[in-house]
């Protein structure tokens, strides 16, 4: 019998998992690298770079025709927002031809805050008379904010829930309280 020449088929595959993933500023993103050699021919010199994560580079050496992988890698301290590029590189070496890939990944950094004031910070009343405050919550992240409780024992009426608050939101309340003589 006669077998027909077998035609070399060099590829690569990588795939960076999650897609995207949103962090509070100052955590650790987690990725996993999955790699693939596609093709049917053995492949070397096999690199996986990834600029914004160095943490996940990678020198693999020489990659068996269908042989997988995966690992995980991190970033730590993120303090922006980034689109990460992971690029996998290997070269099939009875022609020099390099073949490539590459996967992204999305990095949304949140930066949740809040804060509250009561004005005045003094006021002089004269006895028996009502003191005036003024309490206000504002979001000053940049994600909306659920559940926001607000307590004053001293002023009961401005103890509040708000469901949802976002960004750049205020709520005041006004509350009068008579002192005790």
């Amino acid at each position: 019998g006669y077998a027909p020449p077998v035609v070399a088929n060099p590829a690569i595959d990588v795939a960076k998992t999650p897609d995207s993933q949103v962090v509070l500023i100052g955590s650790t993103v987690t990725f996993t690298i999955a790699y693939t050699n596609t093709g049917n021919v053995p492949l070397s010199s096999v690199l996986i770079t990834d600029t914004l994560a160095p943490n996940c580079n990678r020198n693999l050496g020489t990659l068996a025709a269908g042989q997988s992988a995966s690992y995980l890698c991190n970033r730590p301290n993120v303090a922006a927002d980034f689109t990460n590029v992971v690029e996998i590189r290997g070269v099939y070496t009875v022609t020099g031809a390099a073949v490539t890939d590459s996967d992204t990944a999305e990095v949304d950094v949140i930066r949740p805050a809040i804060e509250i004031n009561k004005l005045p910070d003094l006021q002089q009343i004269t006895s028996g008379s009502t003191a005036n405050f003024t309490i206000a919550v504002t979001n000053t992240g940049d994600v909306p904010l659920t559940n926001v409780t607000v307590t004053d024992p001293e002023a009961p009426d401005c103890n509040r829930v708000f469901a949802s608050l976002p960004p750049a939101a205020s709520q005041t309340c006004l509350e009068r309280v008579r002192p005790m003589p």
